[in-house]
């Protein structure tokens, strides 16, 4: 059981009986208006187990329970697990929260997190379940869900609901992922900082562009979510080499990390001349606008203090570095995989990638 004892009308003179120990409300965290935390931190929480044959209604409607070992408890999915008995019903509110750079499954989050939505809301008739979805500036993909139970409810019984709801809607979203047409598509994944995702957006839809001078016509979709960008390239014909377009997003997005500008040659074919030229501009337009996010981000830097100004700390603010993985016919690569296949040609050496201005020229020529 879990007793509240109020020790007169100052919550934080009340105690939490709990397992035959006293706990105090004085550091609780005052969630809503006679609603409070308890434990206060996730390494205190309660262990689903020690509640479980109880009912809701046998919770004390002033705390809001928080639970741990929830990842292994409920589901996967699942970071942080509350009960609140406040209401009229009994909720139970999960939390899921994605950091993508420590993100390992291969499918892509922004994919797994729009499907899951999107089964939620196609079966969710009685309204019984709530997810809402939020994104930051932390770099985090946030998914949550609320279940609503009567306070009768026993709370194990309570969480296989929980449970079973949150695996089959997980499965159906991969069995639908899983099921799409990907065979003769590319699929690129990158996060960016926020100041620069505008510009370095930009630049990769040019990538079609690219393609069009290199006589492959393809279509394209760019999604942005947060700080996640995805990247879908689709050639028109079936019998285009995914390989040679791979190679090409190899090279394309390593240009603008060269500090120099495209060599001139005035024994040019004109026209190849025109497509240089073209894409000169499109790199000198993102190295522009990168180079005024920079100074804003300076000024900012000089106004706050660096420590609370998180997303300074970032890195990703070029199509190359916020490159996160490619997926080419359903098998995922990560960067370093990626350009290990992609870039190997030759003279010219950065950042351990290897490129011969001529690459260039046999790629753009008259088509």
């Amino acid at each position: 059981m879990i007793n509240l004892v109020k020790k007169g009308d100052n919550w934080r003179d009340w105690e939490v009986l709990f397992k035959g120990e006293t706990h105090s409300l004085q550091q609780a965290s005052h969630v809503d208006t006679n609603l409070y935390q308890f434990p206060d931190s996730i390494e205190d929480g309660i262990d689903l187990s020690d509640i479980s044959e109880l009912q809701f209604l046998s919770l004390p409607k002033e705390l809001k329970i928080l639970l741990s070992n929830t990842e292994s408890t409920i589901h996967p999915l699942v970071n942080i697990a509350f009960i609140n008995t406040s209401l009229e019903k009994a909720e139970i509110e999960a939390f899921w929260t994605i950091t993508p750079k420590d993100w390992k499954d291969p499918t892509n989050p922004i994919l797994l997190i729009d499907k899951i939505i999107e089964i939620h809301d196609k079966r969710n008739e009685e309204n019984e379940v709530t997810i809402i979805q939020e994104n930051n500036d932390e770099n985090f993909l946030d998914l949550f869900f609320y279940f609503k139970f009567s306070k009768e409810t026993k709370i194990s019984e309570a969480f296989k609901a929980v449970t079973k709801y949150l695996l089959e809607i997980q499965n159906e979203a991969y069995e639908s992922i899983y099921s799409q047409d990907t065979t003769h598509k590319i699929i690129a994944r990158f996060s960016f900082k926020p100041e620069f995702q505008n510009s370095c957006s930009r630049y990769i839809l040019y990538f079609i562009e690219f393609l069009r001078d290199m006589g492959i016509e393809a279509n394209s979709d760019l999604k942005k979510k947060g700080l996640e960008t995805l990247f879908t390239i689709e050639p028109l014909s079936k019998d285009t080499s995914l390989k040679n377009i791979k190679d090409a997003l190899g090279i394309y997005l390593s240009l603008p990390e060269i500090d120099s500008a495209l060599p001139e040659n005035k024994n040019l074919d004109p026209i190849v001349e025109f497509k240089i030229e073209k894409l000169s501009a499109e790199i000198l337009s993102l190295k522009s606008n990168n180079r005024i996010q920079e100074a804003l981000l300076k000024i900012q830097s000089e106004k706050i203090d660096n420590l609370s100004n998180k997303f300074l700390t970032l890195e990703a603010k070029t199509p190359l570095n916020g490159l996160q993985s490619v997926t080419t016919q359903g098998v995922t690569e990560n960067k370093d995989v990626f350009l290990g296949g992609a870039i190997k040609l030759g003279k010219f050496q950065k950042l351990g990638i290897e490129f011969d201005w001529s690459a260039i020229r046999k790629l753009i020529q008259r088509k």
